[in-house]
């Protein structure tokens, strides 16, 4: 006899893309145990900002389902394995064991050395309510390369690879027909970070 597998249903608190009726209705059509406590993995339900949210809360794998919103600036998913239509088969392929888990690297913050959060999309500095632009130098150091920046500017943002859609090649997202060419975006690697200087007046490196 299989063992049932147990998976947590996880939807956006305030704006749920699906009912959790519904989704739990798919988790147990194909034999799977809907389980709040103890979990072997999740189902994120919704777009990019709850993918971002629980890749950060939460320390198990993660499936990303999308479910597309029909409004032009709506959720558009982008880092979604499978659209909520296709839910029930992905489980069922989960189920059977052809699955694979990829480790996605997060960004650890720190402010006066002290450990604040680990985040899985972006982390940003702005000048908030100040009127002047905030004068800064960002310091990046790695295996085989270094720099600094010196910019001027309303702020910074440092993003990971799941972050990166939301910040790079700008023109890119113009829509052109029916859909979004989400091919020609810049996307930075996993094991890259990026980093997008707000509305500089200055910059040099």
């Amino acid at each position: 006899m299989l063992r049932l597998m147990e998976a947590v249903i996880l939807l956006d608190t305030t704006r749920p893309k699906v009912s959790m009726e519904d989704a739990i209705k798919v988790l147990e059509k194909v034999g799977l145990v809907h389980d709040r406590k103890r979990p072997e993995f999740g189902i994120v339900i919704g777009g990019d900002g709850t993918f971002g949210y629980y890749g950060r809360v939460r320390r198990i794998p993660l499936l990303f389902v999308g479910v597309e919103g029909e409004k032009p600036i709506g959720s558009k998913a982008y880092f979604a394995e499978v659209g909520f239509e296709e839910l029930e088969y992905a489980l069922r392929c989960i189920k059977a064991g052809n699955y694979s888990i990829i480790e996605q690297k997060r960004l650890m913050i720190l402010l006066n050395g002290k450990r604040l959060s680990d985040v899985f999309t972006d982390v940003y500095l702005e000048r908030g309510l100040n009127s002047n632009c905030l004068r800064y130098r960002v310091e990046v150091k790695g295996e085989g390369f270094s720099f600094i920046d010196f910019a001027i500017g309303n702020g910074v943002v440092v993003t990971t690879s799941a972050g990166s859609t939301g910040y790079f090649s700008s023109l890119d997202r113009i829509k052109d027909g029916s859909l979004l060419n989400i091919d020609s975006y810049t996307r930075i690697k996993e094991d890259q970070v990026g980093i997008y200087h707000i509305l500089p007046t200055y910059t040099i490196r």
